[in-house]
């Protein structure tokens, strides 16, 4: 062992680590008026007062009002951007009328003479829920309720 060049790493070197926390914390408050608000707002106020607890106060503070910001304004940005405070078109908007037209539907399969329209309404329910479901898998509100528009439509 004599001789060896041992390379730093974070665990032998505080410096480093403390490095690491510091930019941990900026990216991931500022990821969050972005990307995941949920997620990584929380995420840069922890780390802001693990900071703070280790004596980076500047950085602590800025990391914890980052992240909080970051979490708010990122929240109503998701808000706007996919059409939940704009239309009004929520997840709990869609599956309520989702339940309305699976009613519909069935009424018109117990009807004698609507069995063959209640089939073409179930097909047509069917194609259009898995666009609608993967418009909400993108974060696509007003896509999602655009689709759930025209299938109201067609569906009566």
């Amino acid at each position: 062992m004599r001789g060896c060049r041992c390379i730093p790493t974070a665990a032998t070197n505080p410096d480093q680590t403390q490095k690491w926390l510091n930019w941990a914390g900026y990216f991931c408050g500022g990821m969050a008026f972005i990307f995941w608000p949920i997620l990584f707002g929380p995420a840069g106020i922890i780390i802001g007062v693990v900071n703070l607890r280790r004596g980076e106060k500047k950085h602590g503070k800025q990391q914890i009002g980052l992240g909080a910001l970051g979490l708010v304004v990122g929240f109503l940005i998701s808000l706007l951007v996919n059409g939940g405070l704009a239309s009004g078109c929520t997840q709990m908007d869609l599956a309520a009328r989702t339940s309305d037209i699976n009613a519909n539907i069935q009424r018109m399969l117990n009807s004698p003479g609507r069995y063959r329209e209640g089939l073409a309404a179930q097909n047509l329910f069917v194609q259009q829920g898995s666009r609608m479901n993967a418009a909400m898998l993108r974060d696509d509100m007003k896509t999602a309720c655009a689709i759930m528009d025209d299938l109201e439509q067609r569906i009566k």
